[in-house]
């Protein structure tokens, strides 16, 4: 699955467990005074695209994978093949989904996130491989030589020991950027700098910060005039600052039942550099168009090619797991480059960026040396409809049968569904009653990085509060001392099980989770929640 529905999802893929990841790029560059390389002239695809079977193949998916919306664009020898919209943009209503439908891109933002510190290096505002502290020096890690030696080509990269998916809460807490800038110097690293490969949407946040301080404006202004402009994206915009008057967006969607369950997108604004562009697919095209041609437009240059390079080269080895999906496998490798992913299909090098958000998904990918890319946006999470399109397109311009490969999708479709709709099932029954009153367990705990969660009675169950913004759910309980952290709609896709620790006096004096960490029982709660947070 491309970038596994988010690697599976936040919660998903906190259960999934990473493999050993190498370091197999170091520092390269020109010698000074010598002109940059020139991109490889791409080697047309002996294949062609019919765009009407294509379209045929696509609203097959569409069907098969119960997906409400589309859009595809299919890029071939510098031109668009097929720049189209399928469905609709919300299931219980008939505007249909067109080339202009504004998509939540999620994580396929941070393949322009890389392309904005790519043009700072091109201007000389930064270096692949110059650390990011001598500009950023609010940029602080707990581990001091990661603090010291880190770079943007680690933080692209997901190489800085930072753990997957850890921090991707701060979006709902109430914390301006600069707060979570400061407190990732309070998270714990998973593993040694450049030991393993972390998916990390904290990393990236830092390298909007890094390009945003180097060029001197913030990253919204900075991304519309370094990239959304030059490339003519001119529906392109932010999750978190759509034109009320624009109509035409897809909405998010879950499958419920035999319907769906409509819902806004997350808006993602303090991560934005993570997650939290919206586009249409006929932004995608221009941009798919640069990367292919190694940084041209229509005759000009928008990035150079050597900055193209870098960002499709392979700079931390990963390890396929349980959330990849076909043609990703054990002998495709796996690599993760700068805002990209790579692996091979054929023989040929595909680099591949997918996002999954608030129940949208999306993924873009490309064979470089063929001069061939498609895109897909859809309006519906936890599906693996745009891997089975982007992997049609791909056996279709490598001249390969790709039957076998959709069966596989499915059935690795199924078993997502089944996994969900399993932990959903063993989450309904408790082992054994809570061991206090429910009122035991309401008060104030502390987050080392999160800061106060707040326990409170509501009637007959618990709820719980994170941060200083609101942002709270229900405790259902789930045997003993042990209860269900459930999530508002379309943040978290599964509870997280919390349990509260019983000090000696039989009271509750800490909560432990696997997201939150162990969070003792504050001893002041009369303290306010914002002063909490700062401590």
């Amino acid at each position: 699955m491309s970038d596994a529905v988010e690697r599976g999802g936040a919660h998903v893929a906190r259960l999934a467990v990473l493999a050993l990841a190498i370091v197999v790029a170091g520092i390269v560059g020109c010698a000074p005074g010598t002109p940059p390389p020139t991109a490889a002239k791409p080697v047309a695809s002996r294949s062609t695209i019919d765009p009407e079977a294509l379209s045929a193949f696509i609203r097959t998916v569409m069907e098969r994978y119960r997906v409400p919306g589309l859009a595809v664009a299919v890029v071939k020898d510098d031109r668009a093949v097929l720049l189209a919209g399928y469905g609709k943009r919300r299931f219980d209503a008939p505007e249909a989904v067109d080339e202009h439908t504004l998509f939540a891109l999620a994580s396929v933002t941070k393949a322009f996130t890389s392309a904005l510190v790519a043009s700072c290096v091109d201007d000389g505002l930064l270096a692949w491989d110059h650390p990011c502290i001598d500009d950023l020096p609010e940029l602080v890690f707990k581990d001091l030589y990661a603090t010291r030696m880190a770079t943007p080509r680690d933080l692209l990269a997901h190489r800085t020991g930072l753990p997957a998916f850890t921090g991707d809460l701060f979006d709902r807490l109430g914390y301006d950027r600069g707060e979570v800038l400061r407190r990732i110097r309070l998270v714990e690293p998973a593993c040694s700098f450049r030991e393993h490969a972390n998916y990390s949407n904290l990393g990236y946040f830092a390298a909007g910060m890094l390009a945003a301080r180097v060029a001197g404006d913030d990253w919204e202004t900075l991304m519309q005039r370094r990239v959304f402009e030059p490339l003519g994206m001119k529906d392109a915009t932010f999750t978190y600052r759509l034109n009320p008057a624009n109509s035409n967006v897809a909405a998010g969607h879950f499958v419920s039942g035999t319907s769906y369950d409509a819902m806004a997108w997350v808006p993602q604004e303090t991560l934005a550099p993570a997650g939290g562009m919206a586009a249409s697919i006929a932004d995608l095209v221009p941009f798919l168009r640069m990367h292919l041609a190694g940084g041209e437009l229509d005759g000009r240059r928008v990035l150079s090619a050597a900055a193209v390079r870098e960002m499709h080269r392979p700079a931390m080895v990963e390890t396929p797991d349980f959330t990849s999906a076909p043609p990703i496998d054990d002998h495709s490798g796996l690599a993760f480059a700068l805002g990209w992913d790579s692996y091979h299909v054929a023989g040929h090098e595909v680099i591949e960026k997918g996002g999954a958000l608030g129940g949208s998904r999306s993924v873009v990918s490309m064979i470089p040396e063929l001069g061939i890319g498609v895109a897909v946006l859809a309006n519906l999470n936890l599906t693996l409809a745009p891997e089975a399109i982007r992997a049609h397109v791909l056996s279709l311009a490598t001249g390969r049968d790709d039957a076998a490969l959709q069966d596989e999708l499915w059935k690795r479709q199924a078993a997502l569904d089944a996994m969900f709709a399993g932990t959903a099932e063993a989450a309904t029954g408790a082992e054994g009653p809570p061991t206090r009153p429910l009122e035991a367990y309401v008060g104030t705990y502390t987050s080392a990085l999160y800061g106060p969660f707040t326990v409170s009675r509501e009637s007959d169950t618990l709820r719980w509060t994170l941060g200083t913004a609101g942002y709270s759910g229900r405790l259902a309980h789930a045997g003993f001392d042990t209860f269900r952290m459930e999530f508002p709609p379309g943040t978290v896709s599964l509870p997280e099980p919390i349990t509260f620790v019983v000090g000696a006096d039989g009271t509750p004096a800490a909560a432990e989770s696997e997201i939150l960490g162990r969070m003792p029982r504050d001893v002041n709660p009369t303290a306010s929640p914002k002063a909490r947070a700062a401590r």
